[in-house]
Parts: C-alpha cells; structure tokens; sequence
C-alpha cells in the first residue's frame, strides 16, 4: 500500500464517518419531532 492508498482511504473513512454522523443527526431530530 503507498502513501496515496493510505490517503484515499482515509478520506473513504472520514466521508464515511460524516455521512453516519449526518444520518444519526437527522435520527435525533426526527425523534425529537416525535415522528
């Protein structure tokens, strides 16, 4: 694996993380609404 690999994937893993943490925000909210 090169240091470009190591790099993308890092980005794959943060892009990944974010969109959960979107989804899990957006869960709370809904919840909060009482839907």
């Amino acid at each position: 694996m090169n240091r470009e690999e190591v790099t993308l994937l890092g980005f794959e893993i943060v892009a990944y993380a974010g969109d959960a943490r979107s989804k899990l925000l957006e869960a709370l909210k809904a919840a909060e609404a009482g839907d």
